[in-house]
């Protein structure tokens, strides 16, 4: 029998990005408020720059709860509307800043009059307003601190899209993203390519060759299962290192195989082989 592997559908939820934009408009002009009085107040511009990637990433974060919360599983759109409010959140954070940098201008106005905003911003590249280690930071220096700031905010925003899609599991019969679980085995690495190759070919006595060890180096399995049909199982194999570095443990993990749909009789005998009792599924919260 040929092994399926799951992967997103790519079905478009305009739910998603109306979702992602209210939640991240939503949190964005009181953060970026926040973020402003932050970064003028605070005279180290090192910590200023933590501060504004922290403030970027919260945005992203949010803007990506609301897209997995309209369930979209189109990676294309999904982009789209991240590149869109990484911009937004470039424009409003500028405007949030030059209100506090200078009090004589309504908020209002900048947030309604882009042209006003480019040519205050670039009459403070020319001036500067921050000075490193008593040099005033202006001109082409400050033009390139300002390129590299926007650059940042849009490569958050990718990140955060990549990491909402590279793992997300979703039950298209349920219409529910799905959570991923650890199995709480460890299995000897030293089988592992019998085990990826028996997979591969769809041959289900891979189970058969999960031997339970106590080591520093073991296979592990992951599972997303739905809680609500409990039909659908999407398992990853990865390989997993246990190394002391600076006197801490650091696990170091490789993956194997991923996506691999197994039925809820696959699972069953997984859980038989690594345990007498298997736990019964979890009920949906």
């Amino acid at each position: 029998m040929e092994p399926k592997f799951y992967k997103l559908s790519g079905t478009f939820s305009i739910k998603g990005p109306l979702f992602g934009a209210a939640l991240g408009l939503v949190s964005l002009f009181p953060l970026s408020l926040a973020y402003a009085y932050l970064v003028r107040y605070i005279p180290f511009i090192y910590l200023n720059f933590m501060i504004s990637l922290g403030f970027v990433a919260l945005v992203a974060y949010i803007y990506f709860v609301g897209e997995n919360y309209g369930k979209n599983r189109n990676k294309y759109t999904a982009l789209v509307g991240a590149l869109v409010m990484g911009l937004v959140t470039l424009y409003v954070s500028w405007v949030a800043f030059l209100f506090v940098l200078k009090h004589n201008l309504n908020y209002f106005e900048l947030l309604t009059n882009p042209k006003m905003v480019i040519n205050i911003i670039d009459n403070l590249v020319t001036t500067g307003w921050f000075s490193i280690k008593g040099g005033r930071v202006s001109g082409m220096l400050y033009a390139i601190f300002l390129g590299i700031e926007a650059l940042l905010y849009i490569t958050m925003f990718i990140v955060m899209w990549f990491g909402s899609f590279a793992d997300n599991v979703y039950c298209e019969d349920c219409q529910k993203w799905v959570d991923r679980k650890n199995l709480p085995y460890f299995y000897n690495p030293e089988y592992a390519n019998e085990i990826t190759t028996r997979m591969l070919a769809g041959d289900e006595s891979w189970i058969d060759w999960l031997q339970l060890v106590d080591e520093p180096h073991w296979l592990a399995l992951n599972v997303a299962t739905c809680k609500k049909c409990k039909n659908f199982h999407v398992l990853n194999l990865k390989e997993v290192r246990m190394t002391i570095v600076d006197g801490e443990n650091r696990e170091d993990e490789n993956q194997v195989l991923e996506n691999l749909i197994i039925s809820s009789q696959t699972l069953e005998k997984i859980h038989a082989r690594s345990n007498p009792t298997p736990p019964p599924f979890e009920n949906q919260d």
